[in-house]
């Protein structure tokens, strides 16, 4: 196969894969963001979906830890 082949291949499903991705996000309800969109296991029992005492704040610090760990890995392997 030539390489120009496989590049268009590559664009092509990078672009498929990436409509997929932003359409699958949709709220059910234009008018009301997606950050309140509720999984039906939230609506069938809302105390699942409650942080206990600490976890909140745990899970803040842990999400601000991945992303810094993240950004140092994206800054390591950058290649320009």
């Amino acid at each position: 196969m030539s390489i120009r082949i496989l590049i268009r291949s590559a664009a092509a499903l990078s672009f498929a894969a990436l409509i997929a991705g932003c359409s699958s996000g949709a709220p059910a309800n234009p008018a009301q963001p997606a950050s309140h969109v509720r999984s039906d296991d939230c609506v069938a029992e809302p105390s699942r979906c409650r942080y206990e005492a600490g976890e909140r704040e745990f899970a803040e610090q842990e999400a601000k830890r991945l992303n810094r760990e993240s950004a140092r890995k994206l800054r390591r392997s950058s290649w320009w």
